[in-house]
Parts: C-alpha cells; sequence; structure tokens
C-alpha cells in the first residue's frame, strides 16, 4: 500500500513521524520517493488550490491543481484571482476537468435554444436545452425552435442518456409554452397550440377541462369577451348543444359516443338511470317501448324490446309493491317478478310500502305470484298436510310438500291420502305432478282411512 500512504503527500498522515519530514523530524525532505501512480506528485503543493492555474498539477490526481484552471470550480484567494496572471484576464484556457462545463459563451448554457458545443454531459446536456422535456424557454429563444424562432426544429439533437431525441411532429412545441393552461385557447396565429401534442392548449379551449387563472377567465377572449367554446377539438370532451340530454334517461343519439360516456349511459340497459322526465328504453314522450337497440358501449350489448326490462318507472321495482294492474310489464321474468314484489318469499318491505298489501294499504297477500322458483303458499299449513291442493302442486312447493302422489304423501291426523278434502271418499292420486312418479287411480293403489293400520298385527 505503498507504505500505508507514507510516501506520498496525497495519502500520507502524520503520527509519529511528520509527513514529508526525515525520521528525526529536524529537515523537510518532501516526498521524493512517491511512486503511486493515483497521488499527486507536484514540487509545491501549496499551489494546489491557490486561484493560479499550475499545469503541473492540472491533473485528475491533482484534483486539477484543486479546481484553479476551470472557472466553475476555481476560488479567489486572498493572493490571487481566478482567471488571472499578474493582475491580467486570461481566462481558463486550460481547464482540462472533463466534469466542468466549457462554453466560449456560458450565457448559451440553458438559454432554450440547443448549441451543439455544450449539448454534453459536463454542461449538462447544455442545460436541458436539447431536450424536449428538459428545456425551458426565455426571452430570447423558444425551446424547439431555430436561433431565430422562424421554424421548429423539434428535438432530434436530444443526446441525454435519460430521454429520446423527438422530432418537431412528436412533441408540443409552440412559442410560448407558459401559454398552455393559461385559461385562454389559442388559435390565430397559434395552430401548434389547440393539438393533441399539447394536450388542446393545456385544455383551454374547452370548458369541461379548462380552469381559469388570474390572467384569464375560461371561455373569454383575449379582450375578456365571453366566446364560450367553439374551438373545443379534444375528441375525449364530450360537446353538446345542451348538456342537460346526457344521462336523462333518453338516449340522444348525439351525445351516444366514447367521450360523452355513450349519452351518460341512456342507450343501454345495463347502465340507463330514469329520470323525472325520460323513462330508459322508452320514447321521448314515454309512448312506446323502444328498447336499446342503439347501445353503442362496447361494455354491453344492444338490446331488443322483448330482451331486457323496460318499465316506466325503474324505481318501482323491488318497492315492496306488486305491480300488476295496467302495469304488465312489472311482473314477468325479465323484471324479475317486479323485482320480488309479488312473492312473499322474495319480496322485501320498504319505508314507503309494505309486503303483501295494496297501494293504499290493504292486505292483500300474493295472489299475483307468478315467479316459478317460488312457491305461492310457502309456509302454509296446506303443504304437506296429507290432501293434494292445487296451488301448491308445483315443483317450487315440492308438488304439494308430497301430497299429490302415492309414493310421497304421508297422512296427518286431519286427512288422509288419496281421499277428499273430508275424508267421505277415494279420490287416488290422478294429479301427480312430479316427473319422479306416476299418477295413479283409487283403483289402482292402497288407499285405506287409516295407512297406520296397516301390517298393524289386526287384520281389518
Amino acid at each position: 500500500g505503498w507504505d500505508g500512504g507514507d510516501c506520498c503527500f496525497s495519502t500520507c498522515v502524520s503520527g509519529n513521524y511528520s509527513c514529508g519530514n526525515n525520521t528525526d523530524n529536524t529537515v523537510v525532505i518532501g516526498f521524493p520517493f512517491c511512486n503511486d501512480p493515483s497521488a499527486c506528485i507536484v514540487p509545491d503543493f501549496d499551489a494546489i488550490g491557490d486561484a493560479i492555474c499550475n499545469p503541473v498539477a492540472n491533473t485528475e490526481n491533482c484534483g486539477w491543481d484543486g479546481g484553479d484552471c476551470c472557472n466553475a470550480t476555481c476560488v479567489n484567494t486572498a493572493t490571487a484571482s481566478c482567471g488571472r496572471v499578474n493582475g491580467t484576464i486570461i481566462g481558463y484556457p486550460q481547464c482540462l476537468d472533463p466534469n466542468v462545463c466549457i462554453a466560449a459563451d456560458v450565457s448559451v448554457v440553458g438559454n432554450g435554444f440547443c448549441d451543439n458545443s455544450t449539448n454534453k454531459r459536463s454542461c449538462d446536456w447544455d442545460g436541458g436545452d436539447c431536450c424536449a422535456e428538459t428545456c425551458q424557454s426565455d426571452t430570447t429563444s423558444t425551446c424547439g425552435y431555430n436561433a431565430d424562432g422562424s421554424a421548429i426544429i423539434g428535438f432530434e439533437q436530444c443526446r441525454d442518456p435519460a430521454y429520446e431525441p423527438t422530432s418537431a411532429d412528436e412533441t408540443c412545441i409552440v412559442p410560448d409554452p407558459s401559454a398552455l393552461g393559461n385559461g385562454y385557447c389559442n388559435t390565430r396565429n397559434n395552430t401548434f397550440y389547440n393539438t393533441a401534442l399539447c394536450d388542446w392548449d393545456g385544455g383551454d379551449c374547452c370548458a369541461s377541462t379548462c380552469v381559469s387563472t388570474p390572467a384569464h377567465l375560461c371561455g373569454d377572449s383575449a379582450s375578456n369577451v365571453s366566446i364560450g367554446f367553439p374551438n373545443c377539438n379534444d375528441p375525449d370532451v364530450c360537446l353538446a348543444a345542451d348538456p342537460s340530454i346526457v344521462g336523462n334517461g333518453f338516449c340522444d343519439n348525439s351525445t351516444n359516443k366514447r367521450s360523452c360516456d355513450w349519452d351518460g349511459g341512456d342507450c343501454c340497459a345495463a347502465t340507463c338511470v330514469s329520470s323525472a322526465n325520460f323513462s330508459c328504453g322508452f320514447n321521448a314522450d314515454k309512448t312506446a317501448v323502444t328498447g336499446f337497440l342503439r347501445c353503442l358501449d362496447p361494455d354491453h350489448e344492444p338490446t331488443a324490446a322483448g330482451e331486457t326490462c323496460i318499465v316506466e318507472d325503474q324505481f318501482a321495482l323491488g318497492n315492496g309493491y306488486c305491480n300488476t294492474l295496467n302495469n304488465t310489464g312489472y311482473n314477468t321474468a325479465l323484471c324479475n317478478w317486479d323485482g320480488g314484489d309479488c312473492c312473499a318469499a322474495t319480496c322485501e318491505s320498504t319505508d314507503t310500502q309494505e309486503c303483501g298489501f295494496s297501494a293504499t294499504n290493504v292486505s292483500i297477500g300474493y295472489a299475483n305470484c307468478r315467479d316459478p322458483s317460488v312457491c305461492p303458499i310457502e309456509g302454509s299449513p296446506r303443504l304437506g298436510d296429507g290432501f293434494c291442493d292445487t296451488a301448491g302442486n308445483l315443483d317450487s312447493c315440492d308438488w304439494d310438500g308430497g301430497d299429490c302422489c302415492a309414493e310421497t304423501c304421508v297422512s296427518t291426523a286431519n286427512t288422509t291420502c288419496g281421499f277428499n278434502a273430508d275424508g267421505s271418499a277415494v279420490i287416488g292420486f290422478l294429479r301427480c305432478l312430479d316427473p319422479n312418479y306416476e299418477p295413479t287411480a283409487a283403483n289402482e293403489t292402497c288407499i285405506v282411512a287409516d295407512p297406520f293400520a296397516l301390517g298393524n298385527g289386526y287384520c281389518n
């Protein structure tokens, strides 16, 4: 380790002996045996960093003479001024530090115009002037333009490895970048602003994207006259002559497009919400059902009138009241049997309507329960009582609790399987509809008044 660093000025640390002295510390001998190739070797170390560029010390090992040879790194001392010799200005012709920007005119760095001479790492790529993401215009130059501002040249000279070169038609280049998003829509003689590359003048040209500033009120001209947004060209902005038609429950062709969220959802069954004036799936005056054949939203399918639930009042679905009279569209499979309102098993009361009651608050039960998956007499003691009731002889009622077939019927204390209601006559099981069993007449199966007396040890 080169005697632990003892032999070179830049690596020696004094201890029992003083660096650069003889063994008894009486004579300064310097560092004549410094052989470390990474060490700074000069006759006079006091001359490093003295504000005077010493060519001998102007090496990387000597920190480029302690910074004395470059404008950006030199520091004046009490006895010398940087860039001068005997009081005469000579500049920094010997600046060799690769990390220091060397420019004949430092004002060209970061002035908004890309100068090839300073478009290098040591000059921070001309102060950022050569790349779209880093350039900032000033009063003398505009980013992306030529030197006199007469033509757009883009940023094809961008060399900063963190960014990509871009041509004039690949990025937003305008004479005054500060005018983007300032509340005023630039169009006349400024066709570069209101473009997709410039985010439509920073949003200034459309009502939904413009943000007013202290200098400009959105929708005003340069002379502060209200002109609206006639130059809104952003395809992602909804343009409607009357914004109230969007999401009002009626499908309008003019706003049935992506930028208007497909008329606020009005044109598809899955997204439409009725309003006080319009009902989803109806024409404008609510005299005819039109369906949703104009649904253009790619997330949903167009549906005809007979393919989806279309009722005049969507809010009446599942409100606790079974709509039937003059509202035949409600209690249908498409409308989930009025949202479940017509069957005891599926109806849920609301704050304004109790299930099983009429609109005038009279108990009417569930006579209009048509849902084939729901037993209309669910919970009734008539289910499984030993007598076959037509009302419960449905799949949803487990075929009247098994009462209608010989194999499944179980007599009770009050009713005997295969007999009429009062037990006065044998009727058999001709009403057996359970597909697992066959209907049987009175003379085709064993029907007795007391099935429990069969096989009880007493011969009846």
